[in-house]
């Protein structure tokens, strides 16, 4: 799979949890968020299909590449002819804010199977490859050591985060995620390595700010 938004990182990852995604309570794609007009190139090559998943605008559709699985193209402003064959980086849309979105971005999502519902969502970013991802590392093997627990001191008691890999955020992200993490109960902070180096200096000595 390469990057379907040549030069653009992505911004929102898979997963995520907020009151804006009330389906599934969490993100089931991930967004790249980019200025309208922006070239969209098909992440894998396959068939095209148009379809209607709901309030995502007028130019949905999905590419399948044949193993069953299916990637969804959200929120564009144009799409392919219905059932015409693309091949993986062929120029596909343009980005767009159609729908139910907050500004232009591509919005993506690989479904284990054709059709939407939340039981069939899968992270793309597991076969995102690296070359022009800009942010978004390769993806690292998870392992015992990708995971990190980060403490904050307060009040004489110590609060503990998880920090696991792989994920997808920018630094900035991170610190508003990891942040959220230390004064949410349940909510789980989660950056990869790379990230992690990146922050490890406002976490010294509590010193996380937020």
């Amino acid at each position: 799979m390469v990057n379907p938004v040549p030069g653009w990182a992505v911004t929102t990852p898979y997963r995520k949890q907020g009151s804006h995604w009330q389906t599934c309570g969490w993100h089931t794609g991930q967004d790249y968020a980019a200025p309208a007009g922006t070239t969209i190139v098909a992440a894998r090559g396959g068939q095209v299909v148009h379809v209607d998943y709901g309030d995502m605008g007028n130019h949905q559709f999905v590419i399948r590449p044949g193993d069953g699985t299916e990637d969804f193209y959200a929120h564009t402003t144009s799409r392919p002819g219905h059932m015409t064959a693309v091949d993986t980086g062929d120029p596909v849309a343009k980005v767009g804010s159609e729908g139910n979105s907050t500004g232009p971005h591509l919005h993506l999502e690989r479904h284990t199977r054709y059709g939407w519902e939340c039981s069939l969502m899968a992270d793309p970013m597991l076969s995102h490859d690296a070359p022009g991802l800009q942010a978004a590392a390769e993806p690292p093997t998870p392992r015992e050591a990708d995971m990190i627990l980060i403490t904050r001191k307060s009040n004489g008691q110590t609060h503990l985060c998880a920090v696991t890999g792989p994920a997808y955020i920018h630094t900035g992200e991170a610190l508003a995620e990891i942040a959220r993490a230390l004064t949410e109960p349940g909510y789980a902070a989660v950056v990869d390595d790379a990230t992690f180096n990146r922050i490890a200096a406002y976490a010294v000595d509590d010193a996380l700010p937020y």
